[in-house]
C-alpha cells in the first residue's frame, strides 16, 4: 500500500476534523437569551449529549418554540437545523465567544443574521430534595396518554420484513420483501407511525400501528400483520452433542462484526472495484486513489469516511493483510495529526471477498478532541481497497458499522 501523504493533505484541509480548536469541546447546554439587533427577544434552550448531539428549542418574540437538533462539529461549533411544522430545515451555527453565544442564521438570498446570547444562571436546586415515598414510586395519572410506541427494531412476518432505527426527521431503515429490499423513511404522529418505501424512485406510502410486539402495516388497502424480531443471544446455542463435526475453520481469519444490514445504494467504480454505499452516505470528493465520503446530511456529524485504492507496490506484495494495515493505521494518524496515537483494538485477519484485515486507535485530533480511527481493506495478489472512519470518541456506533458496510461488500474486479 503507497504512503498517504499526498493525496490526504488536501481532503485534510477540506475537513473539520483538523480545524484548529479550543483544547476541549465546548458545553452548550443550558438557556442562552438576549435581543436582536432590531430588539426582538430570543431564547435558545439547549441540551448537549456527551457524543456532541444537541436537541432543544428556539424561540423568537412571541412566536411558538421551534424544535431543533444538531450537532457540535469538531472544531467546536454548533451547526443545526430549526425544524419548522411544515417540515422544512433552517440552517444556524452557534460558536462561544467570551462566554456568549454568537448565533448565525442562514437565509437563502439574504445576508447572514446574527444575535448574541447570554447563558443563563440555572434555578437553585434544593439540597435537600423533594420527599420520596421509600415504599413506592410517584404516583401515575390514570387520564394521561399512554406511552410513545417504540418502533425501532425488526418486525416481520413469512412475506415481509421491516427494519427501522432512528434518524434525524423520524425513523429509515429497510423493506424485504420478494427477495428484493426497499428504503424505507417515516415518521411518528401520535400512536401511528406514517411513512413510505421507494421503488425505482417511486414512494408508495404506509401506516403502522402498535400493540406490544405486534405492528399492524397498511399500504392501499392491504393490511400486513408482523411481529416484532427478538435478539439471539449468541452464547445460548446448545453445545454440539458427541459425534458431531466442528464448524470447518474460516480460510482467513474471522469475518467482520456489528456490519450495518440496512438498505444501500450498489457502486461501481471506474477503478475497477464496487462497493454499497449506506443510505445517507455520498461521493463528496475524489482524487486518484482516494474517495471522501460524506457520511451523512444531517448537520455535521464528526466524522469522516476515505475509501483508498490502487496497486501494492512490488516490493510489498510479499506482505500479509494484518502487516498492511498494522503500517497503514499509524500513518493515517501521522496524516491527520493525532497525537497520543495508542491502539483500541489490534489489527486482525478478516473474511471478505478476498484477504482481510482490520484494526482500530485512538489519539487526540490537533483541537484537542478525542478521536477514533478504525480501518479495514481486502486484498488481491496486487491490489487493494482500504476504508477508513475517523469519528469523534464515543461516537462510533453512529458509524462504524455503515463503514464496515462499505468494507464488507468491496469487491475488487467485480
Amino acid at each position: 500500500m503507497p504512503a498517504l501523504r499526498s493525496f490526504l493533505v488536501t481532503s485534510l484541509a477540506l475537513a473539520a476534523l483538523a480545524a484548529p480548536a479550543a483544547a476541549q469541546a465546548p458545553d452548550f447546554t443550558g438557556t442562552w437569551t438576549g435581543a436582536s439587533a432590531e430588539g426582538v427577544q430570543a431564547a435558545l434552550k439547549l441540551e448537549q449529549r456527551p457524543g456532541g448531539q444537541v436537541t432543544g428549542s428556539y424561540r423568537r418574540g412571541d412566536a411558538a418554540e421551534v424544535p431543533l437538533e444538531g450537532a457540535v462539529r469538531l472544531d467546536g461549533v454548533l451547526q443545526a437545523d430549526l425544524l419548522a411544522a411544515d417540515g422544512k430545515r433552517h440552517r444556524f451555527e452557534a460558536r462561544l465567544v467570551d462566554g456568549a453565544a454568537v448565533v448565525t442564521f442562514v437565509v437563502p438570498g439574504q445576508p447572514p443574521r446574527e444575535v448574541r446570547l447570554q447563558r443563563q444562571a440555572p434555578a437553585p436546586v434544593n439540597p435537600l430534595g423533594q420527599p420520596k415515598n421509600p415504599l413506592g414510586g410517584a404516583p401515575q395519572n390514570p387520564l394521561a396518554a399512554p406511552p410513545r410506541p417504540a418502533w425501532a427494531g425488526a418486525w416481520s412476518d413469512d412475506q415481509l420484513k421491516l427494519v427501522l432505527e432512528p434518524a434525524p426527521a423520524g425513523f429509515q431503515g429497510a423493506l424485504t420483501t420478494q427477495g428484493a429490499t426497499y428504503p424505507v423513511k417515516g415518521t411518528a404522529q401520535g400512536p401511528r407511525l406514517e411513512g413510505a418505501f421507494s421503488v425505482q424512485g417511486h414512494d408508495f406510502a404506509f401506516t403502522a400501528t402498535q400493540e406490544g410486539d405486534a405492528l399492524t402495516l397498511v399500504s392501499e388497502g392491504t393490511t400486513y400483520r408482523l411481529r416484532r424480531e427478538q435478539p439471539k443471544n449468541p452464547l445460548g446455542a446448545a453445545a454440539p452433542g458427541p459425534g458431531t463435526p466442528p464448524p470447518p475453520p474460516p480460510a482467513v481469519g474471522q469475518g467482520l462484526d456489528g456490519v450495518y444490514d440496512g438498505p444501500a445504494q450498489p457502486v461501481r467504480h471506474q477503478g475497477g472495484f464496487s462497493f454499497e454505499m449506506p443510505q445517507g452516505w455520498r461521493v463528496q470528493e475524489e482524487q486518484e486513489g482516494l474517495i471522501l465520503v460524506a457520511v451523512d446530511a444531517s448537520p455535521t456529524p464528526g466524522a469522516m469516511v476515505l475509501i483508498v485504492h490502487g496497486e501494492i507496490e512490488a516490493d510489498e506484495r510479499q506482505k500479509t493483510p494484518v502487516q498492511h494495515i498494522t503500517e497503514f493505521g499509524p500513518s493515517l494518524l501521522e496524516n491527520f495529526g493525532i497525537s497520543q496515537a495508542r491502539p483500541a483494538a489490534a489489527p486482525r485477519a478478516v473474511t471478505l471477498s478476498g484477504p482481510g484485515a482490520e484494526g482500530a486507535w485512538a489519539g487526540t485530533l490537533p483541537n484537542g478532541v478525542p478521536a477514533v480511527v478504525w480501518t479495514g481493506a481486502v486484498f488481491t495478489p496486487t491490489r487493494y481497497v482500504a476504508v477508513a472512519l475517523i469519528v469523534q470518541q464515543g461516537r462510533e456506533q453512529e458509524f462504524l458499522p455503515r463503514a464496515k458496510r462499505v468494507l464488507a461488500a468491496a469487491r475488487i474486479g467485480g
